[in-house]
């Protein structure tokens, strides 16, 4: 990220420190969304390496087995499910309207 950074802000006509730029600035958002997803209900360390404590908005029992169906049963898992609706809606919308200006 730093390096696309300085070669972004030494070359900034070239379209190739541009795109390695986006490139770092999407991954650092995916990192962080997948973060604050986890968040929900896994336990992810924030203040990590200064704070050794894992922080959960909720908390998933432990009631059947295989452990993954805890979470699938879980009614966190609807928010998951709204984001997968939510983005194949942007999806079908986009491919209808490319669709329709042809």
């Amino acid at each position: 990220m730093a390096l696309s950074a300085l070669w972004f802000s030494l070359a900034r006509q070239s379209r190739a420190a541009v795109l390695a730029l986006v490139f770092c600035l999407g991954g650092l958002l995916h990192m962080l969304l997948h973060m604050l997803l986890d968040s929900l209900v896994g336990d992810i360390w924030w203040f990590a390496p200064f704070v050794d404590r894992p922080y959960a908005l909720f908390t998933v029992p432990a009631r059947y087995q295989p452990w993954w169906l805890n979470f699938v049963l879980h009614w966190s898992f609807v928010v998951e499910l709204a984001i997968w609706v939510w983005a194949l809606c942007i999806y079908r919308a986009r491919t209808a309207s490319a669709a329709a200006s042809r």
